[in-house]
């Protein structure tokens, strides 16, 4: 996959131990999947006064939920993710498309799409293959945020379609393609910023847990945004493609992250409501990593 010249192939297939997860191929009535996003988005947040602040602030909090098939989970967010096809001036058509369940073809072009039940930082990935060992990947490169497009380093906000600003190519080949996304949900009360799995190597008291007041303003509303703090976003995620996506040396034994566990709609693979045709990622502590395949035809 493309972004203009760039390939994105990608897989999470080194990923060595999953925590609370399902296939994305898993099925359940999408009522139940509604009610689900339903209960994260209103459960999922909480007034707070903050101290010489007169209005209250509306803080991410985690939420206790039961996933069918999978059990219990606290979640600090749930996203829907979908396609939409572009043409070669980048201007979208046809609608919502499913990522799993699309034939897609050769040099076809999209974009991502996402709604989120909490604010969520994403992060997208592009993977370099390891000589003579298939599916492990020796280095990543992060694709977003990048400096090139500043909304990047804001926040999602819950309850709306938000489209990456980045426009994407399949490459010119037959060969199914993988899309890696980590998502970090932001915005928590201050002290209750989830902590990443210590064997990340990441550290627990990382900036994004100091910086839940830094907000951009549109003259309408505030969003939660990492722009001030460009270089470290940048080296965070870099850092965390590398200890998760590729196998180091210097990684743990046994090495653990947190697959979102994700459940894909029964149904067509096309639809002009992206409610029927969206995968659904539910999101367990710090950060939360999708793998989306992309078959071609």
């Amino acid at each position: 996959m493309k972004k203009m010249l760039v390939c994105l192939t990608a897989s999470l297939a080194v990923i060595l131990f999953f925590v609370n997860t399902v296939s994305a191929q898993t099925t359940i009535p999408q009522n139940q999947v509604s009610d689900l996003f339903k209960t994260v988005s209103e459960k999922g947040k909480k007034e707070v006064f903050l101290p010489g602040v007169r209005a209250p602030r509306v803080c991410t909090v985690p939420v206790m939920i039961e996933i069918p098939g999978t059990g219990t989970m606290q979640c600090t967010g749930v996203v829907k993710v979908w396609a939409v096809r572009a043409d070669e001036s980048g201007r979208e058509y046809g609608g919502p498309v499913s990522i799993n369940r699309t034939p897609w073809k050769k040099k076809e072009r999209f974009y991502l799409h996402f709604e989120t039940a909490t604010p969520i930082i994403v992060s997208l990935y592009q993977l370099y293959p390891e000589t003579g060992h298939p599916g492990q990947f020796a280095d990543s490169k992060v694709v977003l945020p990048d400096d090139k497009f500043p909304t990047s380093y804001d926040a999602i906000p819950p309850g709306n379609d938000v489209r990456l600003p980045i426009l994407l190519e399949m490459d010119n080949t037959l060969v199914d393609e993988d899309i890696s996304i980590a998502v970090t949900p932001v915005d928590f009360e201050p002290g209750k910023y989830p902590p990443l799995p210590p064997d990340l190597g990441m550290g627990n008291n990382h900036f994004i847990s100091q910086t839940e007041s830094e907000f951009v303003s549109d003259g309408v509303g505030a969003t939660f945004s990492l722009r001030g703090h460009k270089s470290e976003t940048n080296q965070y995620f870099d850092q965390l493609g590398k200890n998760v996506l590729t196998k180091k040396k210097e990684m743990p034994s046994g090495a653990r992250v947190i697959a979102a566990a994700g459940i894909e709609p029964a149904g067509p693979a096309s639809s002009q409501n992206y409610d029927d045709i969206a995968a659904t990622f539910f999101i367990k502590g710090a950060v939360g990593f999708i793998k989306l395949t992309m078959h071609k035809r």
